[in-house]
């Protein structure tokens, strides 16, 4: 137990941005008390909001009362949030104002929030006399275990974390036990691997954990101020959309959509946000299930995540998934935020969990009605539950600033309740430390997926066979593993990676990037291979064979491209009803047929001018009708312009009269934007 405190001081979570009392207690002159958040007390009349919102246009709940009925206003009486909205305010304050929140806190017997707070008083003043005599013998170990406090065990920390050899890092290791830190090494192997990772916002990131099982991608947004040595906030955020293309098997709505509700918040107090795209919709489909969670052990793996500060939130849809998620795993959350949604019929779970719960809906919203959510909040209310209910009388379908800014503010004082045997008399109680997800004990599915933490992450680097069998799993693993492979120079290997590409057994993103690998090792056997890749039944593998074969070809390449694209426009007439087709299933082939153009400008073959023409002719001069969503962030102009650009860089590196007859069709079209360009190119041929 001390160990762990020790460390989870060393990993002290971000504090976040402050936030008002959320549940005063208006007790009037007569009747009951009541539970709301106060918006003014003045001479004549107090104002408050019974679902505990400070939004001030939100009319459902607001109250008024006289001032001479009323007896008394208490500010919110929990002490855990009084805390940390306090502390939140105390970012840059001073000893004495630790040292005072310390005492407050020791004083309604919450001993690791006061330790928390002397520790921080310390840190800024290490004579601080108050301070130092209330700091128990756990917390002087904190202390200890501090780096801002030790600068001797800030040094060596940061000398290992910048060694790049394994081998060194162990022999440091040895240091710095003498000097109060107790860390295990594995531990310190995850910061190691973390501080590599990239900062600021990654889009459709490929899933590695479980990659074999669930092919997804999600988005990622890592704050500046990361620090791998410290346990960060995580906020897992929902997108909106729902099922899309003509089977309704894809999906509308992304990750990345979804990230852009919530960057600007992640940025100014400092949380990791992750943003999954769902594998089929709704949310609560059977496979988003185990993708969610491998997303979140993922993530939890490679960044340092206090697993006491993870938030769920969701819009529309994703407002859905994050009343069916909050509750199925009401354990996991501190807090959860179902935005314009429904599904809270179920509050018995987030009761016991003491989770809490910010909602917020547009009455006037028509597409997700608001009725659902105005039950779950009267329920709340009635159970008087830890809730926020803001309800915008003209928002919509919409999400306002002012419901983003509440929700960072609500999550800014929530801290998971940890489970019974954990806590006294079997019940749940909210935790006051953070607690790593970099101290989790080291399991096979780590090592498997990102390397051994006791092993030298290099070796695998050299091992073909090694290497083969991480390409064959796919995902996010098979995606680091090309370059590998590819740096090995060995002369065997092509025709091993050959053969994964026409394996059906191996996951579909493993056939394509074995096909990635192969272009890159530009081994001329392996075309017959690439070949038969152009008719795999998933359109990735498609798209990666036929760019690949520009590097690794054989003279029968370009009618193998003709044939492809006779099976594409096959599979696309397949989508369509009449010229309609859903964006999805458009964004899908154009992005195959824009590989299997760029693939054929590479190439270089005189041939490939009629393949582009066929390209221009089929899949870009056509005027499809593409139904997409305005409100997921749809745009069917992004895959006709990455179209558009692949086939004017065709006829730019391939002329001759196919391609004069592609310039001359993409110079009298102003709806493809190409039109300079293309009379420029003809002028030149001429």
């Amino acid at each position: 137990m001390v160990a762990n405190r020790v460390r989870a001081a060393l990993l002290l979570c971000l504090l976040g941005t402050g936030a008002a009392s959320q549940a005063d207690v208006i007790k009037p002159t007569h009747g009951a008390a009541i539970v709301a958040r106060l918006w003014e007390q003045g001479a004549d009349e107090v104002t408050f909001n019974i679902y505990r919102t400070g939004i001030r246009r939100v009319t459902l709940g607001t109250q008024r009362l006289p001032a001479k009925a009323v007896k008394q206003v208490q500010p919110d009486p929990d002490p855990y949030r009084s805390f940390w909205n306090k502390a939140a305010t105390l970012a840059n304050g001073s000893a004495d104002d630790w040292q005072q929140l310390g005492a407050k806190a020791a004083k309604n017997k919450l001993r690791g929030l006061a330790r928390l707070a002397f520790v921080e008083a310390l840190v800024r003043d290490p004579a601080h006399a108050a301070a130092s005599v209330a700091l128990d013998a756990p917390g002087k170990k904190l202390l200890a275990a501090d780096p801002r406090a030790n600068a001797p065990l800030r040094e060596q920390l940061a000398a290992l974390l910048a060694l790049p050899d394994f081998a060194a890092r162990q022999a440091a290791y040895a240091n710095l036990q003498p000097l109060g830190c107790d860390l295990p090494f594995a531990y310190l192997e995850r910061a190691y691997r973390s501080r590599k990772e990239p900062k600021g916002r990654t889009d459709d990131r490929l899933l590695t954990l479980r990659g074999n099982e669930y092919r997804g991608v999600y988005t990622l947004f890592v704050p500046e101020a990361y620090d791998p040595m410290r346990a960060t906030p995580l906020l897992v955020g929902l997108h909106g959309g729902g099922p899309g293309g003509k089977d309704g098997k894809r999906v509308v709505g992304s990750g990345s959509s979804a990230m852009n509700f919530y960057e600007d918040g992640a940025k100014q107090n400092g949380y990791l946000v992750v943003c999954p795209t769902a594998l089929a919709a709704p949310w609560s489909s059977d496979v988003n299930d185990g993708f969610l969670l491998a997303v979140l052990d993922e993530v939890t793996m490679l960044f340092n995540v206090d697993r006491n500060r993870i938030y769920l939130t969701g819009h529309s849809m994703g407002g859905y998934g994050a009343w069916h998620y909050g509750v199925q795993y009401a354990h996991l959350w501190a807090a959860i935020a179902p935005m314009a949604g429904a599904g809270g019929d179920d509050l018995q779970k987030l009761r016991l969990t003491l989770t809490g719960v910010y909602l917020y809906h547009g009455a006037n919203d028509e597409v997700v009605g608001a009725d659902w959510d105005r039950r779950s909040a009267e329920r709340m209310r009635g159970d008087n539950m830890d809730f926020v209910y803001a309800e915008i009388p003209d928002s919509g379908h919409g999400f306002p600033a002012e419901v983003n800014q509440e929700m960072w503010q609500f999550f800014a004082s929530r801290r998971l309740a940890v489970a019974p045997g954990r806590a006294a008399k079997g019940r749940f109680a909210v935790s006051e430390e953070s607690v790593s997800s970099f101290l989790d004990k080291p399991g096979k599915e780590e090592a498997m997926w990102f390397g051994a933490l006791d092993k030298d992450p290099n070796v695998l680097d050299h091992d073909a066979a090694a290497l083969l069998r991480c390409l064959r799993l796919g995902g996010g693993l098979a995606r680091r593993t090309v370059a590998k492979l590819v740096a090995l120079g060995d002369a065997d290997v092509a025709s091993k990676v050959a053969a994964v590409v026409t394996d059906q057994s191996v996951p579909a993103d493993g056939r394509a990037f074995a096909a990635d690998a192969l272009g890159q090792l530009g081994d001329a056997r392996t075309a017959k291979a690439l070949q038969k890749g152009l008719g795999d039944p998933d359109l990735a593998v498609v798209a990666a064979a036929a760019f690949a074969l520009g590097t690794v070809a054989d003279a029968d390449t370009p009618k193998r491209y003709e044939a492809c694209l006779g099976d594409l426009k096959k599979r696309l007439d397949a989508t369509m009803v009449g010229m309609h087709i859903d964006l999805p299933d458009y964004r899908a082939h154009l992005a195959t047929v824009t590989r299997l153009a760029e693939g054929a400008t590479k190439l270089a073959d005189p041939a490939c001018g009629k393949v582009l023409a066929q390209v221009a002719q089929v899949f870009l001069l056509p005027k499809f009708e593409v139904e997409f969503s305005e409100r997921a962030g749809d745009d069917p102009a992004v895959p006709r312009r990455q179209l558009t650009g692949a086939v004017l860089a065709g006829c730019r590196a391939l002329p001759g009269p196919a391609v004069k007859d592609v310039l001359e069709a993409l110079a009298s079209r102003d709806d493809l934007g190409v039109v300079a360009e293309a009379k420029e190119l003809l002028a030149g041929a001429r």
